[in-house]
């Protein structure tokens, strides 16, 4: 699992990487290429990262920190993520489709113009997040949270929508037209 080291620049907030004693912001030389080469990401720590049209495609990334991170055209397909951190995280025009995503944090994050279609999403919170113009037909999203959050112009249809939460959010626009809506809380 990742750790929550601190960087050691003095006063600085943010986590150290797992390749260095500090953050990315103070340490930006930091060779990534290794870690992104790899076919399986575990206990990778990347907080503050800026991921530009980035392939994670067909990746394994387990118990790894990515949280106040940003990412601009990145493919996340037919990735397993599992018991990861992304919170506050900026995702815009990010594929995550066919992909296995379970009991991730995506909290207070900002999802703009993503696709996750067909995919496996299942215990993971989005609580607090804002979702726009993102595509999730086909997906499980079974017992995933997406309370407090914001979700306009958003499709999750045909999606399993069993015991997922909804409670205190914010809809324009959101279709869940063959979805089983009705078995979800809120």
């Amino acid at each position: 699992m990742y750790s929550f080291t601190r960087c050691k620049a003095i006063s600085c907030p943010r986590y150290a990487t797992h390749l260095s004693e500090y953050c990315l912001t103070h340490d930006p030389a930091q060779h990534l290429d290794s870690t992104l080469s790899s076919p399986l990401l575990d206990s990778v720590s990347l907080s503050n990262w800026k991921c530009v049209k980035e392939d994670l495609s067909d990746k394994r990334i387990l118990g790894s920190l990515f949280s106040y991170s940003t990412f601009r055209e990145v493919s996340f397909a037919k990735t397993t993520i599992l018991n990861s951190n992304f919170s506050f995280c900026l995702f815009e025009e990010c594929t995550f489709d066919e992909s296995t995503i379970r009991y991730v944090m995506f909290s207070g994050s900002t999802f703009t113009r993503c696709t996750f279609l067909n995919s496996s999403i299942t215990h993971t919170n989005f609580n607090g997040s804002i979702i726009t113009r993102c595509d999730l037909t086909g997906s499980d999203l079974y017992y995933s949270s997406f309370a407090h959050s914001h979700l306009h112009d958003t499709k999750m249809e045909d999606c399993n929508v069993r015991k997922a939460d909804f409670r205190h959010t914010i809809q324009d626009n959101l279709s869940f037209r063959w979805s089983n809506y009705r078995e979800m809380m809120g």
